[in-house]
């Protein structure tokens, strides 16, 4: 697994919630794609040699 996650941000409706839940980045991406989720895009970014990477999920509304 992967260091904990530094932030994860989930945007519904115009309103943005921030939560880490003292997850690692794969424990909190894997919780979403067994939560119906799925991976649209991925990018990453890197800035003073720490890098970023980016997951834009999206899931279906019932």
């Amino acid at each position: 697994m992967g260091k904990k996650l530094e932030s994860d941000y989930v945007i519904d409706q115009g309103r943005e919630d921030k939560t880490r839940d003292g997850l690692t980045g794969d424990e909190a991406l894997e919780s979403y794609l067994n939560n119906g989720w799925s991976i649209k895009g991925t990018t990453t970014a890197s800035d003073a040699g720490r890098f970023s990477f980016v997951y834009t999920l999206v899931r279906e509304m019932e």
